[in-house]
């Protein structure tokens, strides 16, 4: 194994203006060599804002991902309740139902579908309903349903 050389060792460790035994025949007043530790400080606190500056590009990446999974979601409910529309409004016509009930199924579906375009474009179209209106409708269609099963209706 070959021999240990400390001075090389203590040479890369303080700085390259170190020389061995030079420490020991300075001024026991003479001011010790900070230049090493100056730079070793600024390069720790380049390190700590590069692990910062990380960790926050992380958690942008992050919540982007997020947000494009909610809105994906999202979508993907507007695209179900639209098709349930349909497919109620299809079963009311084959089944001959009456027009107020095809009449109010057709509401639906063009509620729905106004719903997706404004999702998917960012406008409601010019020929949907107002989103009060939408409200509105429901609310009679509770007092409908309720006038056909027999039930009180509230005053």
């Amino acid at each position: 194994m070959p021999k240990r050389n400390r001075n090389n060792e203590q040479r890369k460790a303080r700085g390259p203006g170190f020389t061995p035994g030079a420490a020991a025949n300075a001024a026991p007043n003479a001011a010790p060599n900070t230049a090493g530790a100056d730079e070793q400080t600024r390069a720790v606190a380049l390190f700590a804002a590069s692990l910062e500056a990380h960790r926050l590009a992380d958690q942008a990446e992050r919540q982007k991902s997020h947000q494009a999974a909610e809105r994906e979601h999202r979508h993907q409910q507007l695209r179900d309740v639209k098709q349930s529309a349909v497919d109620t409004l299809r079963r009311l016509r084959s089944a001959g139902a009456t027009r107020e009930k095809v009449a109010e199924a057709d509401a639906t579906y063009r509620c729905a579908l106004a719903e997706l375009q404004q999702f998917e474009t960012g406008i409601r179209p010019g020929w949907a309903p107002s989103p009060e209106t939408d409200g509105d409708r429901s609310e009679r269609n509770d007092l409908d349903d309720r006038s056909e099963l027999g039930e009180p209706q509230p005053s």
